[in-house]
């Protein structure tokens, strides 16, 4: 499974003026495990046409595969906007290949580090 959240942290006393704002939260269920590895988008995956910076966050609980509403502790707000079925194809701390069948988000996608704290999330060509 996957999951892309909208994520409006504008209001969020809980985090630093720094940290506010709108981003996109892509969780992936990896087979076996217990977390989901958790990417920060800065564009909504939905309606971007080419590659969207993202930021690799700590694991995130199962709890949001299915979780719309406020984040405890004053973190914000989520609102799901896609989900569906997710096939690994690849997955290495500077790249993770995967198919994705969600209602709207569909197709083989990858994420790649481009350097020290970088990374882009995009639609992987034939």
């Amino acid at each position: 499974m996957f999951v892309v959240l909208e994520h409006d942290t504008t209001r969020a006393a809980g985090l630093p003026p720094d940290q506010r704002g709108l981003h996109w939260d892509l969780l992936i269920e990896v087979p076996g495990g217990e977390r989901l590895p958790t990417w920060r988008l800065a564009r909504n995956p939905l309606d971007a046409a080419d590659e969207t910076p993202a930021q690799r966050l700590p694991d995130h609980r199962r709890f949001y595969l299915d979780h719309e509403g406020e984040v405890a502790g004053d973190r914000g707000t989520v609102r799901r906007l896609d989900r569906g079925s997710a096939t690994l194809e690849h997955c290495t701390e500077d790249r993770v290949v995967m198919v994705l069948a969600g209602r709207r988000l569909r197709g083989r996608f990858e994420i790649v580090r481009l350097a020290a704290g970088t990374a882009v999330f995009r639609r992987v060509r034939p």
